[in-house]
């Protein structure tokens, strides 16, 4: 097991110190890296901010009380008053000093993370995990934000600030109210990851998302940063591959036109477009659909479920950022089957939550 020397505390955890049974530490997607690591697939190095962390911060200056306030008797029916009030609970949490103990822990796991880094871009991906973003009865996936290609310390700071603070956009709260959540105390964790280079990005499926095959592996991809394929600008390559044997059966290459990559002067992704030769061409190679194939099968046999699986390519190595358990797919109207993963989610499972590559 791949180690970065990192202690075991209550702030802050790196993966090889979490389990897919941690989720109520450092969330979802925190826990699902976590395991995926420990399992020996390729995930970049990272540590979480855990609840643990979250909960000292809103002790320690009061916030949660404050926040309590702010939201009392909120009409979430009346959007000026729901946006009126979730600005003032996250300028507050924007604001307010992380606690000392909790920031020297962070600066320290920073320090570490970035001294395991070999080569690639020094700077990290900061991403939002929250305990309950796959409820069986509701899903919260999707609604936090995430910051990428972040390069000093006091970004990371602010940015897991404005991690915590997201989990109070008007939707966080509006959809809260309507699952009969508590709406002062979403409980969130941080990942800081590795930032990868991204070349290419993309979404896998161990099932075939529109006839439920699961005979069927599905790869989508473009170029760049994973966000183009989320927000439908762009639309990806299409690969349908055999999983007993890995071989394409299918193939469809769409005209890609823009592309996100890490802006190296000023931190955060540049917007470019896709240079005309390759707008028409393959995003992925032969050898990295092989990987793609392989990691696929390892992790449905490793989660016993089929998985739908975020990825992107660095140097020619694919990398993992997320996994969540496809539970089945149901028939839909004229004979047309779609499928769920994340109870309460349809369709694209990976759209709403892809935020990493």
């Amino acid at each position: 097991m791949r180690k970065m020397g990192a202690r075991a505390n209550n702030n802050v955890k790196f993966l090889d110190h979490i389990t897919k049974d941690d989720i109520q530490v450092v969330g979802g997607k925190g826990a699902n890296l976590g395991e995926m690591y420990r399992a020996g697939l390729s995930v970049p190095e990272a540590f979480v901010v855990t609840t643990e962390a979250y909960k000292s911060f809103l002790q320690s200056n009061g916030s949660q009380r404050k926040i309590e306030m702010i939201l009392e008797g909120i009409d979430v029916d009346s959007p000026k008053k729901l946006q009126n009030r979730a600005v003032k609970v996250q300028a507050l949490i924007e604001s307010s000093p992380i606690p000392l103990a909790v920031a020297g822990e962070i600066s320290e796991s920073y320090a570490k993370l970035l001294r395991g880094m070999k080569g690639g871009l020094a700077s990290v991906a900061v991403r939002s995990s929250a305990t309950t973003e796959d409820l069986k009865e509701a899903s919260f996936a999707g609604q936090q934000s995430s910051f990428l290609n972040v390069r000093s310390e006091a970004e990371l700071l602010d940015a897991i600030r404005k991690c915590w603070a997201s989990g109070f956009t008007p939707r966080a709260i509006f959809y809260r109210a309507k699952k009969g959540y508590t709406l002062s105390m979403p409980l969130t964790a941080v990942v800081v990851q590795k930032q990868i280079a991204s070349e290419k990005s993309g979404v896998g499926f161990c099932i075939h998302p529109v006839t439920g095959d699961k005979g069927m592996i599905v790869i989508e991809s473009s170029w760049g940063q994973g966000e183009e394929i989320v927000s439908g600008r762009v639309t990806p390559d299409m690969f349908v591959l055999e999983k007993a044997t890995g071989t394409v059966i299918e193939k469809k290459l769409a005209e890609k036109k823009r592309m996100k990559i890490p802006s190296l002067e000023t931190g955060g992704l540049e917007e470019f477009n896709v240079p005309r030769s390759m707008r028409l061409k393959s995003s992925v190679e032969g050898s990295e659909l092989r990987q793609l194939w392989t990691l696929a099968r390892r992790l449905e046999n490793h989660y016993a479920f089929p998985q739908d699986f975020e990825w992107a390519v660095e140097g020619g190595k694919v990398f993992l950022f997320q996994t969540r358990t496809v539970h089945g797919y149901r028939q839909g109207q004229a004979g047309t089957d779609r499928w769920v993963t994340r109870v309460g989610a349809e369709g694209r499972p990976a759209s709403d939550t892809y935020d990493h590559a």
